[in-house]
């Protein structure tokens, strides 16, 4: 693989991947980094009840420490009790929360079984009518995929791949705001696992930024990503539309928009 390809890679792996790091304080930092720029949105989307938006946020103020009295992983675990449908993706939340000590006591027995359930569980009717729930499906598949860097590119697991791509597909074609943050990981996807379709996605990723008025860094990168990254999109690469994307990321705080409008100026 070209060094060049491989960094490519890496930062946008660094950009969007969820991952859980052995450092408190890098795992922070890196979750600050992916979240920031769409702070407001997902507090919005928080407080009014969003499971989903509570994980991320809950995992953006993580100090490692305090993460059983976190008051949006408190408030995640609240919400889940108080709707628990059977959902998967409420089932991979409440995994997570119970593997890490999320806003609960940690119980690793349960947490397993939780995942278990999660990745086991056949999807019923109600969860098709959920943004929040299908989000979190795209995010958990995303996550499982991506969790180890190293293995996820050289395994290349097809079935993850599918599944991420099915939920995050759907994901930005919902009406709520999870839909700029399924397009964020969808781009990310796209960047490390393009398929045939790629041309087809992008197009979905447009749409979702015509769709909402709010200026999405997150998005803007992502689709930056993956015009400069895929051979399909000289025509836009010519134009230099990826370079438009990251310069209007970086104009609005986005700090890996910033590293690679670095490296592209370095070379």
């Amino acid at each position: 693989m070209p060094a060049a390809w491989l960094s490519l890679l890496m930062i946008c792996m660094f950009s969007f991947v969820l991952v859980q790091e052995a450092d408190a304080q890098q795992d922070k930092l890196t979750f600050a980094k992916i979240l920031s720029p769409e702070k407001d949105i997902l507090t919005q989307r928080a407080e009014a009840g969003s499971g989903f938006a509570q994980y991320f946020l809950g995992r953006s103020t993580s100090d490692g420490k305090t993460d059983e009295t976190n008051p949006w992983f408190v408030k995640m675990i609240k919400n889940l009790e108080e709707h628990l449908q059977g959902y998967p993706s409420q089932f991979y939340l409440l995994g997570v929360a119970y593997t890490n000590g999320f806003g609960i006591k940690k119980d690793a027995a349960k947490g397993e079984r939780y995942l278990s359930l999660a990745y086991g569980s056949s999807v019923g009717g109600a969860q098709l009518d959920n943004p929040d729930s299908i989000a979190t499906l795209g995010a958990m598949y995303y996550n499982q995929l991506t969790e180890h860097l190293g293995i996820a590119l050289e395994m290349q697991n097809d079935d993850l791949v599918k599944k991420a791509y099915y939920w995050l597909r759907k994901g930005v074609q919902t009406d709520g705001q999870e839909a700029i943050l399924s397009g964020a990981l969808l781009g990310g996807l796209m960047c490390n696992q393009p398929t045939d379709k790629i041309k087809d996605d992008y197009e979905l990723l447009v749409k979702v930024a015509q769709k909402h008025k709010e200026f999405s860094p997150e998005l803007s990168f992502a689709m930056a990503c993956v015009v400069e990254s895929n051979a399909a999109f000289e025509d836009l690469k010519k134009s230099n539309v990826h370079i438009k994307m990251f310069k209007a990321a970086a104009s609005k705080g986005h700090a890996a928009a910033k590293e690679h409008l670095k490296r592209l100026e370095s070379l």
